[in-house]
């Protein structure tokens, strides 16, 4: 595990380690969700997909750093096999509980196809755990769906709401940052660099430790899950007495509202 200072950062350096591992470049990510403001991961984050933000690069753009991500359509089963099949991705980010994307939804079984495709084809797979992680349960989002990712980035309460956040995964792929006594050259072009003035803040780890020792058995958990489902429940019954059109439900403790024919 190595700490940060934010869900961007932790999924920036996800990003160089991916390609660091693999030997690969793409990044693969699903269309509305969302992993940090970097360029590379950026794209594809905000209708219409397919044109850049203010500021951004497009998803494919000849000679920038985002041509590197590949955007496809959101829970496209079919079109994520095929683009992890052609043998050039690092990565495949997936956004834990849909946080960003959660109108959308995502059912846990693409997220257990994800992980038997992206191990056939020598893909990483991340999820990103930035909202989810300590939420969803004391094990994440990862552990009420059953799957084990390579890398996961963490964030908010891993900090105890201060700034910082996370990067935890495999032995064999969190090895590339360390530097190694006597390998010089290994050091200086094949370790993935990690540099930054507050990594570990002192003050954000010990809120954090402390955070966590308080939802370690899973009751606030559970306590702040059913009342999003009270609240949903409530405010789906109000806009039906109203006629109004529109919903609300929640996915853990975050709730989604829709207003409007859709």
């Amino acid at each position: 595990m190595k700490f940060l200072n934010s869900g961007t950062e932790a999924d920036m350096m996800i990003a160089q380690q991916a390609r660091a591992f693999t030997g690969r470049k793409k990044i693969l990510k699903f269309a509305d969700q969302f992993f940090g403001w970097s360029d590379s991961l950026l794209v594809g984050t905000t209708p219409p997909f397919d044109k850049p933000v203010a500021g951004r690069l497009p998803a494919i753009s000849e000679d920038a750093v985002s041509d590197a991500t590949v955007v496809i359509p959101p829970n496209d089963e079919a079109t994520m096999e095929r683009a992890l099949a052609r043998g050039d991705i690092a990565a495949l980010f997936i956004e834990g509980g849909g946080a960003h994307a959660g109108g959308t939804g995502m059912p846990p079984r693409l997220i257990q196809t994800a992980r038997e495709l992206t191990k056939r084809c020598g893909t990483l797979l991340v999820i990103d755990e930035v909202v989810s992680g300590f939420r969803w349960s004391p094990g994440g989002y990862q552990a009420t769906v059953g799957v084990t990712p390579d890398l996961s980035s963490l964030g908010k309460m891993v900090s105890g709401g201060l700034p910082g956040a996370a990067v935890c995964g495999k032995a064999e792929v969190m090895e590339l940052l360390a530097i190694k006594e006597g390998e010089a050259e290994r050091n200086r072009y094949r370790r993935v660099l990690h540099p930054g003035t507050w990594n570990a803040n002192p003050i954000s780890s010990a809120a954090g430790v402390t955070m966590l020792k308080m939802i370690t058995d899973g009751q606030p958990q559970r306590k702040a899950e059913h009342s999003a489902k009270r609240i949903a429940a409530g405010v789906n019954q109000k806009m039906e007495e109203r006629g109004l059109q529109g919903c609300m439900h929640n996915a853990s403790s975050v709730i989604h509202m829709f207003l409007g024919g859709r």
